[in-house]
């Protein structure tokens, strides 16, 4: 059984799917229901998974209502979608429960899966990121640290990951180093992704920014524009719900939309997604797995964060942390466009997130350790 429910998860985890597919090993698709799918699903030619469940409520995601109040929904959403997961794992009674990522979603599947008292192997992929700070992103360093402690089998995309999980006496999962999926999944798209339709401009940054610490307030969304303002070049502005709640809040739609170097976009679908990203100058972003695929595809990628679970991207020099200094950001812009210092680095930089056979160790080990159960 393979639990997902965001687009960054299935298409991580549509490589294990189609691994699984190919030794003719029967799987359960779960989706828990945070994003829509279907046109993903379609695109990665992935079956109509066999159980869809609740939408979370809109506040656990946009923070309606204040903190707490967004804080108490989520958590009450999450303890429904484990009852609901635990449902169908008694009902399935599957050998092997996976799941991928760091949503609420993936931790609640974990959690579901320990209540059966039959229960299956749990095997978390991606397991050990961490920022050690367990509010910082909020809640993906929470949902890890539960996930991780759950399971049987962690999959570590890196050595980092592997070494965080060594460090943790609460840790009794199976450490297995198996290289990140998402260098599985970029292998097997990117020829499609050069045909996708996207329409672009001839030189472009991409800026996709949506995590709660930087966007809670005005100030930080206005440093964000101010970056923006000061990008020569054409900027796509991915318009993620609740980023676009919160300029709406402090009243900043007037100042976004005076922005004559802005399209707004508010969706791609993931092949033009990754055409737009693979030739763009550069991507800005808080997204954590985009700071993977951009050092796979050698796009630099200037974080918008002070810290990142991703380091080893950092290390490789595809990444940099600016913190919310868009003067810092503009900078590295600069040091891109006239092929100096910061894109050296990215042009030279080797990938360090594993060689596209990770959805081959990942079934590898869930078979074995059925075996060993044997």
């Amino acid at each position: 059984m393979l639990v997902f429910g965001t687009r960054p998860e299935i298409i991580k985890v549509d490589p294990v799917i189609k691994e699984l597919e190919k030794r003719k090993i029967q799987t359960i698709l779960v989706h828990t229901g945070q994003h829509n799918l279907d046109s993903l699903l379609a695109d990665l030619k992935i079956r109509k998974p066999d159980y869809v469940l609740d939408l979370p409520p809109e506040s656990a995601g946009k923070f309606k209502g204040g903190l707490a109040s967004g804080i108490f929904r989520a958590a009450k959403w999450s303890f429904v979608i484990a009852r609901e997961i635990r449902k169908i794992i008694k009902k399935e009674n599957p050998e092997v429960l996976l799941y991928q990522g760091d949503t609420l979603a993936i931790a609640s599947a974990s959690i579901a899966g320990r209540l059966v008292s039959k229960r299956p192997v749990l095997g978390h992929i991606e397991a050990g990121l961490r920022t050690h700070e367990l509010f910082n992103p909020f809640p993906e360093e929470i949902a890890r640290v539960i996930a991780d402690k759950a399971s049987d089998l962690l999959f570590a995309a890196t050595e980092d990951s592997a070494k965080n999980l060594k460090k943790e006496c609460q840790i009794h999962g199976k450490i297995i180093l198996t290289g990140n999926t998402i260098v599985d999944a970029i292998s097997i798209h990117k020829k499609l992704a050069e045909k996708a339709r996207a329409k672009l401009p001839k030189k472009y940054v991409v800026v996709f920014i949506h995590r709660q610490e930087n966007v809670h307030t005005k100030e930080t969304i206005k440093n964000i524009f101010q970056f923006i303002k000061g990008v020569k070049e054409k900027v796509i502005f991915l318009e993620h719900p609740t980023l676009m709640q919160k300029i709406h809040d402090f009243g900043l739609e007037k100042e976004l939309n005076a922005m004559k170097n802005v399209k707004a976009v508010p969706f791609y679908d993931y092949l033009e997604f990754m055409k737009v990203m693979k030739n763009s100058i550069c991507m800005v972003t808080d997204s954590g797995g985009l700071q993977e695929e951009t050092c796979v595809l050698k796009v630099p990628c200037i974080v918008w964060r002070k810290n990142t679970e991703r380091m080893e991207a950092v290390r490789a020099g595809s990444a940099v942390l600016v913190g919310n200094n868009y003067e810092l950001a503009l900078k590295y812009v600069d040091e891109i466009q006239q092929k100096k210092g910061f894109y050296k680095k990215v042009m030279s930089a080797k990938n360090p997130f594993g060689d596209g056979k990770s959805a081959k160790k990942i079934v590898d080990a869930c078979k074995k350790e059925i075996s060993a159960k044997k």
